[in-house]
C-alpha cells in the first residue's frame, strides 16, 4: 500500500524493480542524467520539399487508384449487362456480316452496311446508290462539286 505522504508528493512515481541495473549505455546515476540531445532538425526548405512531395504522391497515387476503381466499375458493368441472348433481336443485314469479294485484289465489297437496318429513315434509302471516292487529294475537289451540282439538278449531263 502506498502511503498518503507519498500520493500527495509532487514527484512523479517511478517503478524501481530492486536488483535492476541500469543499462550499460548511461553513464553515473541512473535518476540524475539528462536526456540524450535531439538530432538537429533539417531545415525549412527541407521539410516543406519533403511535404510537397508526400502530398503530391498521395495525390497522384489516389488519382490511380481512383481511376483504375471507376474502370474496373465499367468493365464489370459490362460484363453483367450485355449478353448474347439480345443477338437475334438486332437487324443486320448477313451480307453486311460476310460481304462479297471482288476485284483485282479479291478484297471484300460493302454492297450492304452493319447500320443500315439501324434507323427508319436509314432503311428508306438503303437501295440507293453510294458514290464512294477513292483518294483524298485536290483532284477530288472538282468533281465532288461537280456530283453535288447534279445531286441538286443545277447541272445536267
Amino acid at each position: 500500500m502506498i502511503s498518503r505522504s507519498v500520493l500527495r508528493s509532487h514527484l512523479p512515481l517511478q517503478r524501481i524493480s530492486i536488483g535492476a541495473r541500469p543499462p550499460r549505455s548511461l553513464p553515473g546515476r541512473f535518476l540524475s542524467a539528462a536526456p540524450p540531445s535531439k538530432p538537429p532538425s533539417p531545415s525549412r526548405l527541407i521539410r516543406i520539399s519533403r511535404d510537397v512531395a508526400k502530398y503530391t504522391a498521395f495525390t497522384c497515387f489516389s488519382a490511380v487508384l481512383g481511376l483504375s476503381v471507376l474502370v474496373g466499375g465499367v468493365f464489370i458493368h459490362d460484363v453483367f449487362t450485355y449478353s448474347d441472348k439480345h443477338v437475334d433481336r438486332v437487324p443486320v443485314s448477313p451480307l453486311a456480316l460476310h460481304p462479297d469479294h471482288g476485284g483485282p485484289k479479291n478484297l471484300p465489297i460493302a454492297s450492304v452496311l452493319v447500320g443500315d437496318e439501324d434507323d427508319g429513315a436509314l432503311v428508306a434509302v438503303q437501295d440507293k446508290p453510294r458514290l464512294v471516292i477513292v483518294g483524298g487529294g485536290w483532284g477530288v475537289r472538282p468533281f465532288s462539286k461537280l456530283h453535288l451540282l447534279l445531286i441538286l439538278g443545277i447541272v445536267r449531263l
